[in-house]
């Protein structure tokens, strides 16, 4: 497989095989490959399928490995089946439709959409049957709620945010299951669930909100982006979402519906003081090579373009990282204007002026950038479980207090 994906960019570079150009100078994309599985991925023109199939002629007579023709397909984007009909004659293979299944998890469906989340449910009734649930002791089905029933929607919860419908609807298969009772007919539930999934610090079980689950995956993306600013997928996002009049830390277009904006606007509406995705993100600076000098905040309180709107109007680069501004000599640094538009107004040399002053004091350690998660006055490497706990304690404060205030007036 190694051998097919060097001989897949040779082809590509050589205009053999034309993967799709992803816009603002982003990397084109031809193949994707997972263990050996491939995706290829390319214009919609006679002269690439024909050429593709020759590629994978040559790759067969060269290393006997050859592509099962029958259990590949063939999708199209903006093209009318029939013409995807004729294209798969080319290939040998039968034509797709969207939305189809790519390493266990649904391309070109509405994620949004409860119905879309049919699998996942199936599996939880599957694995809740009723003889189980008679069968098992209470520790019995608690052990197989935590071991089973709690990863069986970890892999899509790590990539799409479920509807509250659906989250409702498996915590309330967790809750007949775990209390004995079957699918159809309620049991009485001796506890609150917001107890029950609280941690055992806090006197519940330990076995975690199924919501706060789904957030504390999806905002793990926001850290991976930063950390992983060269990877072939972020260079992808980067191409997609940004744009001449959008400049964040973590980019969107707001016109391109799908998983990436999903993912950025859970961020976003995670507001609270403790969950603020933004300001819990802090960069560890080292060479400068995962910090955008102007849109990340590392130096002072705030980013730089808020701290310097007049030179961020003249940056030509707005995406620059701060191992582009400055120069080591010796044992010290020194910061310079890189734009390409000079400065020339005096209004413009004062600001220039303070902002060398700040960067002055700022501090960069050795070896590549790594961005951390803030909690308290400590920064760490992020962890799922750590945000899913705090999650789940923000849930509980409220409910708790709901429910003691409940009982304090309660007849005798």
């Amino acid at each position: 497989m190694e051998a097919l994906h060097v001989a897949a960019v040779k082809a590509n570079m050589e205009g053999i095989f034309n993967g799709v150009k992803t816009p603002n100078d982003g990397p084109v994309l031809s193949h994707l490959l997972y263990a050996d599985d491939v995706l290829f991925v390319g214009d919609w023109s006679l002269s690439n399928f024909k050429n593709l199939a020759r590629f994978l002629r040559c790759f067969h007579l060269a290393s006997g490995l050859k592509v099962n023709f029958s259990k590949s397909l063939l999708y199209g984007v903006g093209v009318t089946n029939a013409e995807i009909n004729n294209m798969a004659l080319i290939l040998s293979c039968k034509p797709g439709s969207f939305p189809f299944t790519y390493l266990g998890l649904p391309v070109g469906a509405n994620m949004g959409l409860v119905k879309n989340w049919k699998p996942i449910i199936e599996k939880f009734e599957n694995k809740l049957t009723l003889w189980k649930a008679r069968m098992l002791s209470f520790g019995g089905r608690l052990t197989l709620i935590e071991a089973v029933l709690s990863n069986l929607p970890t892999y899509y919860f790590s990539l799409f945010s479920a509807p509250l419908a659906v989250i409702k609807q498996l915590e309330r298969l967790r809750r007949k299951f775990l209390w004995g009772g079957c699918l159809e007919k309620n049991k009485i539930s001796w506890v609150p669930w917001f107890k029950v999934v609280a941690s055992k610090v806090e006197g519940g079980l330990g076995i975690g909100s199924l919501a706060c689950t789904n957030k504390a995956l999806i905002v793990k993306w926001c850290l991976r982006y930063k950390n992983e600013n060269t990877s072939l997928w972020a260079k992808s996002i980067s191409a997609f979402h940004c744009g001449t009049r959008r400049h964040a830390s973590i980019p969107l277009n707001s016109s391109i519906a799908g998983v990436w904006k999903s993912i950025v606007n859970l961020g976003r509406v995670m507001h609270e003081p403790v969950v603020d995705v933004k300001a819990r993100m802090v960069p560890y600076v080292g060479v400068g090579d995962k910090t955008l000098f102007w849109l990340d905040t590392w130096v002072g309180n705030r980013p730089l373009r808020d701290e310097f709107p007049t030179l961020f109007t003249l940056e030509s680069d707005k995406r620059c990282f701060v191992q582009q501004r400055y120069k080591r000599i010796n044992e010290s640094l020194e910061w310079f204007w890189g734009s390409s538009v000079p400065l020339s107004l005096p209004e413009h040399l004062d600001a220039w002026s303070n902002c060398s002053g700040l960067l002055s004091s700022a501090l960069l350690g050795p070896g590549p950038d790594r961005w951390l998660w803030r909690t308290g006055s400590s920064r760490d490497t992020y962890t799922v479980s750590r945000l899913r706990s705090e999650l789940d304690h923000i849930n509980i404060i409220p409910k708790q207090n709901c429910y003691l205030g409940f009982t304090g007036f309660r007849r005798r």
